[in-house]
């Protein structure tokens, strides 16, 4: 018996910052070590070193791993395909670990070798994400 293969897989990604306590540590302890560039304006100068300006500069870096993928972790990931419709997987209420095996067993079921994939910034985004926490978690990535 042979599985029909999606031709067309629109696939997108939500993530959260980090949780990883080792990499908030160094991310916060970076961030309030940093200093000001030369050209900075005397009066940004004269708060750099406030609690207010360092907890302001912790939380906008914590914040920016959202978009790291390095950093990123998977809240969920949605999908259409043309075989089977909408799928979805959810690490928000279920373990990362979970949703990403769901999602790699999922797909190495829908996936062929002339599938495309698609999505908004699939490459730049969403993909090397996937890949970064499958490698994370030792997940077996889909063949195709």
């Amino acid at each position: 018996m042979t599985i029909e293969k999606s031709k067309l897989v629109v696939l997108d990604i939500e993530t959260y910052r980090t949780r990883d306590q080792r990499v908030v540590e160094r991310i916060m302890q970076e961030a309030i070590e940093k200093r000001p560039a030369s050209n900075t304006l005397k009066d940004l100068k004269l708060v750099w070193d406030t609690d207010a300006a360092r907890a302001g500069r912790a939380a906008e870096a914590l914040a920016k791993t959202s978009l790291d993928p390095m950093c990123a972790e998977v809240l969920c990931v949605c999908w259409h395909e043309d075989v089977d419709g909408m799928g979805r997987v959810d690490g928000m209420h279920d373990s990362e670990y979970n949703a990403m095996s769901a999602l790699a067993e999922n797909l190495s079921v829908t996936l062929g070798p002339d599938t495309i994939i698609a999505g908004h910034n699939i490459i730049g985004f969403d993909l090397p994400i996937i890949l970064n926490r499958w490698r994370k978690h030792n997940i077996t990535p889909p063949d195709h």
